[in-house]
């Protein structure tokens, strides 16, 4: 059985992002009530969507002086600042409900990425023992 180190990057990346995400969500909330703070996210989910559908196309060099085309154009998942407008006088657009329900969120995709990751190595396990314990 082969090991394919595309789906396990994805995984990694996935694993990153959403550890990134919660990151951003416990700042959100430690910073409830402070005047001013503009709440952080993380982008990711788009570019994965974009980088399985450009996964398959790969660049033909038939020419020495062609450049390569990389497989994946993904983009690492980063954070970014919610710069709208706060409907709070002291100038702070964190919403504590939002913040919570975006932590359950993220906590099942973590919890289901990291199942994907045991369940794909319980089949390479199962491929080289044939099965047997």
């Amino acid at each position: 059985m082969k090991i394919n180190n595309d789906y396990l990057s994805t995984m990694k990346t996935a694993l990153d992002a959403y550890s990134m995400r919660n990151e951003a969500i416990s700042s959100n909330l430690a910073n409830v009530n402070t005047p001013n703070y503009k709440r952080k996210y993380v982008r990711f989910e788009e570019y994965l969507t974009a980088s399985y559908d450009k996964q398959n196309l790969r660049g033909a060099t038939t020419n020495l002086r062609h450049m390569e085309i990389p497989a994946s154009t993904g983009r690492a998942p980063f954070t970014a600042t919610d710069n709208s407008v706060s409907t709070r006088e002291d100038g702070n657009n964190v919403n504590l409900d939002t913040e919570e329900i975006d932590s359950v969120k993220n906590y099942i995709n973590y919890s289901m990425v990291a199942d994907q990751i045991s369940n794909y190595f319980k089949s390479v396990i199962s491929g080289i023992t044939g099965g047997r314990k």
